[in-house]
């Protein structure tokens, strides 16, 4: 078996970085992959480089330059002798690569674009839908990486098969040593990017509230990100009086470093609809429960009271009292963080999602007639 990920380029997001550890895991059960960057693989080299795994470019930008060769892309295609081709998406790409004479499974990755359509005003949601219904029909499977997301996904016109297959993390790292909380205060933790709907400005409400009265509760916020916001959150924290309790450190690639001083992790996403999270999904694999809203795929994460809690979305009330519940009992962190981690090891395994892509591309190329190149 020979699968081949096509990306847009390098230099998106997590969608991207999620793909190449994939093919990095179907590579060493041995299942020969490859990438084909439509544009370049831009800030992925290192990653890839790390996955020792094959990669080409094409040098396109999406648009024209896709719709109009869909033989050179084919082409890339056959150059990389695969079986199967899994797009980063559903639409006039994989619609690209069967025109352009690839016949052989096109299976589609549905990681929240359907979420973004919804979101866009008037013309660019109608270009969204029009992508989406020019490749539909060029797809033999999509694949949603929750539940929320397949159900949304059979509301809307789909490929013939919708699997749910959910993103997966390596089960190899240790979970570090917590900071003693009877020491200090509880250190909350959130990793991600820093724009409007992603709810930090309510994450720092919630603890401004846990500051008023006459024995405010001891807790810091570290903040792993950047974007739009940074510098009004920055702001925001200095105007409820509680920037020497936030730190925002910009992007790292230590996120096991980052997590390792944290007792907890926030996902306080209030307008913006998460598919799957999987910064939250890393916390708990650490050994941290974790507290998120009822936003999108969040709860399917986190079972209340056992891994984590779950707050009601744009409520600063609500999160704050969750995160009063573990500063008032420092063995509920260490409980549940240890529950946390063995559930992101039981459901959420890396090989076991690799190997539901594989079985997924095997059983569709044995009711494909074999390809002819």
């Amino acid at each position: 078996m020979n699968i081949a990920f096509v990306l847009w380029n390098g230099d998106i997001g997590g969608a991207e970085r999620v793909t190449i550890t994939l093919a990095g895991e179907l590579q060493r059960m041995g299942v020969e992959t490859s990438v084909l960057f439509v544009g370049g693989p831009g800030q992925l080299v290192t990653q890839l480089d790390a996955e020792e795994l094959r990669h080409e470019s094409l040098g396109y930008h999406r648009g024209a330059n896709v719709t109009l060769h869909p033989r050179a892309i084919a082409s890339a295609v056959r150059l990389l002798r695969a079986d199967a081709v899994i797009p980063v998406c559903v639409g006039y790409l994989g619609a690209s690569i069967r025109v352009g004479g690839f016949r052989g499974p096109i299976i589609g990755v549905e990681h929240g674009e359907l979420l973004r359509i919804g979101a866009r005003p008037g013309a660019g949601r109608l270009v969204g839908w029009g992508d989406r219904l020019s490749g539909v029909p060029t797809y033999d499977a999509e694949i949603a990486v929750s539940r929320y997301m397949a159900e949304l996904v059979r509301r809307r016109p789909h490929a013939r098969r919708v699997v749910t297959i959910s993103h997966g993390l390596s089960l190899s790292l240790d979970a570090p040593p917590m900071p003693p909380l009877d020491r200090g205060p509880l250190v909350l933790g959130y990793v991600g990017r820093l724009f409007r709907g992603k709810g930090v400005d309510v994450l720092l409400r919630a603890i401004a509230l846990l500051q008023r009265g006459d024995s405010p509760l001891p807790v810091i916020l570290r903040v792993a990100g950047d974007g739009e916001c940074r510098n009004v959150w920055e702001e925001l924290a200095r105007g409820l009086d509680i920037a020497d309790r936030v730190s925002f450190s910009g992007w790292t690639e230590d996120v096991i470093g980052h997590w390792a001083g944290c007792h907890v992790a926030v996902t306080p996403s209030n307008d913006f609809v998460e598919s799957f999270c999987m910064s939250a999904a890393e916390a708990m694999l650490m050994g941290r429960p974790a507290i998120v809203t009822d936003r999108g795929a969040l709860p399917e994460l986190v079972v209340p009271g056992v891994t984590g809690q779950i707050a009601a979305a744009g409520d600063d009330r609500a999160l704050a009292a969750a995160i009063a519940a573990y500063a008032h009992d420092p063995r509920r962190v260490s409980d549940e963080g240890e529950a946390a981690r063995q559930r992101i090891v039981i459901h959420y395994s890396l090989r076991e999602s690799a190997s539901r892509y594989l079985e997924l591309a095997t059983e569709l190329l044995a009711k494909r007639v074999p390809r002819r190149w």
